[in-house]
């Protein structure tokens, strides 16, 4: 692995220098660099402040899910005005608000019905928030914690987005998106604890394609989905995932039909979110970032991180890649970087190590 510290080197002279030429590269180890030089030429020795190599691999973590939602906030939004909370028990409320965090510039941060952890309350008070927007009622997020939130800083509003049920509050998301600019359809996954891992890898893409993120069963889409659909005078849809997790009825009853695409979906979930991530405009990706695809909250609050980094979000399993999506990841050009969220407990070591060799291949490829 290469060593990739940067160095500024100022020269003096009371002579006017004409050139300066450096040579004869010489390394006596990882901790000292040296330049042969003649009498006639300038000699330079740097000393490097440690023999440790960089990675091209950054991981964000925490001691919870709630702690790695911080870490992953700070590294996409440093500042930012607004910011997305969400119960981090229940994933659904925040499945469809992906690429409402995205329009926002927002990310999303995780708080318990009753409670938030401290890194939620200092990254109000310290990192320029003042407007926040809870996706949910208040049985996900209690008014208590609504009020407690808004008390951390002086100017702070708060704003609540939700419906009856996690499938109505996708429908007031969608809503606020159609404002924002998205027109061109929808996009319905599944929105059950058991199977929203397809949504999860979905944001970006939902964001690019100017659709929002509309939520079922898997069977049918509620009368207030539908409803809110016919309202809002929605045309189009894109089903992501399998028949297993969206049926292909799902538009009965309404008046969609369905995109060019009509589905997005591989032979689990490790595979559809490759699939996703094609469908992005290749060009533009030069971050990969990975998720356990059976630990829902790691990936969930990664979108907006995949869109500040033009990043793909890659489902994996505990300890390994799938073949296609080490196929996929070796077709990115010159991958600037790649982030793993969560801890080894979510995506272990040996992921990491495999990723990074990826990306190391990457960069040398572009070379």
């Amino acid at each position: 692995m290469k060593l990739r510290n940067m160095y500024i080197l100022f020269f003096s002279s009371k002579y006017k220098i004409k050139e300066i030429v450096v040579d004869n590269f010489d390394s006596a180890g990882n901790d000292k660099y040296s330049i042969i030089a003649n009498k006639n030429r300038i000699s330079l020795e740097i000393i490097l402040e440690s023999d440790e190599e960089l990675d091209t691999v950054t991981r964000l973590k925490g001691s919870s899910r709630y702690e790695t939602a911080v870490a992953i906030a700070k590294e996409a939004y440093p500042t930012s005005k607004n910011l997305i909370i969400a119960n981090g028990d229940v994933s659904a409320d925040a499945l469809a608000a992906g690429p409402l965090a995205n329009e926002l510039k927002a990310p999303i941060l995780l708080v318990k019905k009753d409670s938030a952890i401290q890194g939620v309350k200092n990254y109000i008070k310290d990192n320029g928030v003042t407007s926040v927007y809870i996706v949910g009622g208040a049985g996900s997020v209690s008014e208590n914690l609504e009020k407690e939130l808004k008390a951390v800083k002086e100017g702070v509003s708060t704003s609540r987005i939700f419906g009856k049920d996690r499938y109505a509050t996708s429908i007031e998301v969608a809503s606020i998106l159609k404002d924002k600019g998205y027109t061109n359809g929808v996009i319905i996954a599944n929105g059950t604890d058991a199977k929203d891992a397809d949504a999860l890898a979905a944001s970006t893409y939902a964001t690019e394609k100017k659709m929002p993120i509309v939520l079922t069963n898997g069977s049918v889409l509620t009368p207030e989905v539908k409803t809110g659909l016919k309202d809002m005078k929605t045309a189009k849809a894109t089903i992501i995932g399998g028949a297993g997790s969206v049926s292909e009825n799902i538009i009965n009853g309404t008046d969609l039909t369905y995109t060019g695409e009509k589905r997005i979906s591989g032979s689990n979930r490790f595979e559809t979110s490759v699939e996703i991530a094609k469908k992005l405009t290749q060009a533009n990706i030069k971050t990969v970032i990975v998720a356990n695809g059976y630990k829902s909250p790691d990936a969930l609050t990664a979108g907006p991180l995949a869109y500040v980094k033009n990043a793909a979000i890659i489902l994996s399993k505990q300890n390994e890649f799938t073949s296609s999506q080490k196929t996929y990841i070796g077709t990115i050009k010159n991958i600037e970087t790649a982030y793993i969220t969560g801890g080894e407990g979510s995506v272990d070591k040996v992921v990491e190590t495999e990723l990074n060799t990826l990306v190391e291949k990457s960069k040398e490829e572009a070379k």
